[in-house]
């Protein structure tokens, strides 16, 4: 992990600049055939209505987030993910309500956000449930390990 000056705790929006961090924390949060290199967080973030987030403890960085609102009201969750020693923290539920909370998410109006997320993931699913997420569909063999996709939207945003 690169070294951080301490500094805020709370949630921080990031860009293109922020793409060796997100790497870092992707690769400490995610099996090893789930990474994503900065150069993909590079290209990612490049795309128009993209954004990245960091949430923060005591300036540590704690967990990632990279969403995208596309037109036509419609907004997806790439990646969320923290790192092992923060989670069951707040950390992720920090990030997406941030997120949803954000000006972009609101004007123009975004109706409905999507993600996908592993059957497997009780923890996550638990989550974006609490936040109001509905499986809307379920992709077959979605991650490296064979495991289903539960895809989830968020519908009913204020």
């Amino acid at each position: 992990m690169p070294e951080h000056e301490a500094g805020p705790t709370g949630v921080q929006e990031t860009g293109l600049g922020g793409a060796e961090l997100l790497a870092c924390l992707h690769a400490e949060i995610f099996p090893h055939a789930e990474r994503w290199q900065a150069q993909a967080f590079r290209e990612i973030l490049a795309v128009a209505g993209t954004q990245g987030w960091i949430s923060l403890v005591d300036g540590e960085p704690t967990g990632l987030l990279l969403t995208r609102l596309l037109p036509g009201g419609e907004g997806e969750i790439l990646t969320l993910g923290v790192r092992p020693a923060f989670r069951r923290t707040g950390q992720a539920s920090s990030l997406l309500q941030a997120f949803l909370a954000c000006p972009a998410v609101e004007a123009p109006k975004t109706e409905k956000i999507f993600l996908e997320v592993s059957v497997n993931n009780r923890a996550a699913l638990a989550l974006y449930g609490q936040l109001g997420f509905r499986q809307a569909g379920l992709r077959r063999a979605y991650y490296p390990d064979g495991s289903d996709a539960c895809v989830m939207c968020l519908e009913e945003l204020s």
